[in-house]
């Protein structure tokens, strides 16, 4: 990596993404895990995958120098035009040389998923009243490279929902961070909406913020079908 000259914003963004994903386990104090159970090692790789893509996004955003470089590549431009686009062939090309078939990892195919819901977050929090359209503009571009639209046609099981690595990682965290207001309490003010490192969550909060999201997708024409957190039976069924 580092003999690899940024050149282009696809390059940029390949090479956040790699260094963020480890910052992501940096500011978690995953190396502090010791000896772990392959599941929640899993798990916290599945954290870094899509805490990473917001430390990305926060840099290119706050990031003095990170953002100098992307402005040299998309002076003006907005993150839902060619930005985003780079993001997307950034991410193919960890799909063909970085991404393995490993058991510690999520499959290729969820590890896209979990980088695109990365930058939907920190998305979610920077954008005014977006168009309900916005998820499905990340969407398509994160997952618009020939590596990943393969994967999607040969291993579409590779994105199948499974709580268990989410779970356990919430546990881990919650854990670690004990009786501290946050793992690191220590991010800039302007910074912390967007990477926080906090589990004190409660179920009622975490609830009412899985049913906005929700809303958010239903709004936009997506998941209709699916019941509400915490609803009955007869919530779910539109």
């Amino acid at each position: 990596m580092a003999r690899e000259e940024i050149d282009s914003p696809d390059r940029l963004f390949f090479h956040l993404l790699i260094l963020s994903h480890e910052l992501a386990h940096l500011v978690h104090r995953h190396l502090y895990a010791g000896v772990q159970e392959a599941a929640d090692y899993r798990a916290l790789e599945y954290w870094a995958d899509f805490y990473g893509a917001k430390v990305m996004m926060t840099l290119v955003t706050f990031g003095e120098r990170v953002n100098k470089i992307f402005r040299v590549f998309f002076p003006a431009t907005h993150f839902f035009e060619a930005a985003l686009e780079s993001v997307g062939r950034a991410v193919g090309r960890l799909v063909e040389t970085v991404y393995t078939d490993d058991d510690r990892y999520p499959p290729k195919l969820l590890r896209v998923g979990l980088t695109s819901n990365g930058v939907t977050s920190f998305l979610r929090h920077d954008m005014i009243n977006p168009p309900p359209i916005w998820y499905f503009s990340v969407f398509k571009r994160v997952f618009a490279s020939q590596p990943v639209r393969e994967l999607m046609l040969l291993y579409p099981e590779q994105m199948d929902l499974n709580v268990d690595p989410i779970e356990r990682a919430r546990k881990w965290h919650r854990e670690m961070q004990g009786d501290k207001i946050a793992i690191t309490p220590w991010f800039k003010p302007e910074v912390v909406i967007y990477l926080h490192t906090s589990f004190d969550q409660t179920d009622e909060e975490r609830a009412a913020s899985e049913r906005m999201r929700l809303e958010e997708l239903q709004a936009a024409g997506y998941l209709l079908n699916e019941p509400k957190p915490g609803g009955s039976e007869a919530d779910a069924r539109l």
